[in-house]
């Protein structure tokens, strides 16, 4: 397992965590704002089954279902987020 958190400009924080066990590859990416409220998080929970990639999604205004992200894909969406 590794995870972290590392503090960004304006008080963004990108915390992160990564299992892996066997075959199986558990991982969670968060986005959070300077007050701590989650902007968006990148996920495989099992909780959205009918979405099309299942079980890989995006937390934001709604839960969109989207390909597996690495972490460096998932730091490069972050970057891009608070750089716009």
């Amino acid at each position: 397992m590794v995870r972290g958190r590392l503090l960004l400009v304006n008080g963004y924080s990108f915390e992160f965590m990564e299992y892996v066990k066997g075959n199986t590859r558990l991982k969670y990416r968060f986005l959070n704002d300077a007050d701590g409220n989650l902007v968006f998080r990148y996920d495989n929970a099992k909780h959205h089954p009918e979405l099309e990639n299942f079980p890989h999604h995006l937390h934001s205004e709604d839960v969109v279902s989207l390909k597996e992200k690495s972490f460096p894909e998932a730091f490069k969406e972050v970057l891009k987020f608070i750089l716009r």
